[in-house]
């Protein structure tokens, strides 16, 4: 009976800090401190899946912008009903909504072909048919500036996959620097072959001899898919018949790596299969490690209480659609975005990313700012 009212407990405890509170315009630092236990509207932790170095909690509970479609980018891309299109910029691209539904595109999205592969920085809301509306982008390819095999070097055919590391997420979302977006790429490929290499007993290299630079192409790689079906047939079984999940909590090597919850029950079950596969590369590039953390409740503790004497908040209006606030915790080395659909005046997505204090000093050295015309608040 002991032991029962302390599971029940702690299930409470960690319910209570799965609270989210709807954005608002004025950013509250104490809002998450104060949100009292009506505010919970039932979101806990479900059973987790384990498989290796990697372990995944979804997040249940009900969502408050249900009632809205929101199309992802793979599933418009695929289903024509959005063409997005070179514009000649390296850091910029452009997309057309040919639907009358509200596109979603997810911050770390990629999309394939075009004069180089690229990934979107932010999340960022595209309005029922709207047309030629601006997607901040980096590069991750290098050198290509041309057209590759049968893709069409003016248009993007596919965005089948998300940035597979945290490094690459804050390289491209906080620091904002294509430099070290490349320097990530290169990275995750290197450490690709050294743990598939250790894994097959001889060198395995997934560079594509078509493009050594394209990220995406190494994802296609037949060695990285082997390995990373290997951890799909072990979860993806957490994914079938959840209606009730609303978010993912990742933990690689017993550390918590990112939280992301959203308040669409559809829109997390349509993100769910490549937040999934993201999260499985992870793992397989960090390997398998020996490490002795902190349980997983206290480690959710300090990850969700970020706003607690966070260093700089800053709210960036991404389009009239989008609103992002920024929350950077150095002390606690987490960083929180809140996307809000302007259109509800609710929040859309809350992703949480473990960082380092390289992150911070990195954002120092480049003297970031907001974008112009935005408010900043720094504590």
């Amino acid at each position: 009976m002991e032991k029962l009212t302390q599971k029940i407990t702690r299930l409470l405890y960690i319910s209570f800090l799965l609270a989210v509170v709807a954005c608002t315009s004025d950013y509250k630092q104490q809002a998450f401190a104060q949100a009292p236990p009506t505010a919970l509207n039932g979101k806990h932790l479900g059973t987790p899946s384990e498989y290796k170095n990697l372990k995944i909690y979804l997040i249940e509970g009900e969502g408050t912008l249900n009632n809205k479609r929101y199309l992802t980018l793979d599933q418009a891309l695929e289903s024509k009903k959005a063409i997005v299109i070179e514009t000649g910029n390296v850091n910029e691209l452009s997309i057309d909504n040919l639907s009358g539904d509200y596109i979603f595109i997810h911050s770390g999205d990629m999309v394939k072909g075009g004069q180089q592969d690229r990934t979107i920085g932010n999340d960022i809301l595209i309005e029922p048919n709207a047309k030629k509306v601006k997607l901040p982008s980096f590069c991750v390819e290098h050198n290509r500036w041309s057209k590759r095999g049968n893709e069409n070097v003016k248009e993007f055919s596919s965005s089948k996959n998300m940035l597979p590391s945290k490094k690459l997420k804050i390289a491209s979302r906080y620091q904002n620097n294509q430099q070290e977006v490349w320097n990530k790429v290169e990275e995750e490929q290197e450490k690709y072959k050294n743990e598939l290499s250790k894994k097959a007993n001889k060198n395995v290299d997934v560079k594509s001899a078509q493009s050594s630079t394209s990220l995406q192409l190494a994802l296609e790689n037949d060695s990285l898919l082997k390995s990373k079906n290997e951890y799909l047939n072990h979860l993806k079984g957490i994914l079938q018949n959840n209606t009730q999940a609303i978010g993912m909590a990742v933990y690689i090597n017993n550390e918590l790596s990112e939280i992301n919850i959203y308040n669409n029950h559809a829109l997390f079950r349509d993100l769910s299969a490549k937040l999934l596969d993201a999260a499985i590369l992870e793992a397989i590039s960090e390997g398998e490690k020996d490490s002795v953390h902190s349980p997983a409740e206290e480690q959710m503790k300090h990850m969700l209480s970020v706003t607690e004497h966070a260093d700089t908040s800053y709210t960036n209006e991404i389009n009239k659609a989008t609103r992002i606030t920024t929350v950077a915790n150095k002390t606690k080395q987490v960083l929180l975005f809140e996307t809000e659909d302007q259109k509800e005046h609710k929040c859309l997505h809350y992703n949480y990313l473990k960082t380092d204090d390289k992150t911070f000093i990195a954002n120092k050295n480049q003297n970031m700012r907001p974008l112009p015309g935005n408010r900043m608040r720094t504590r």
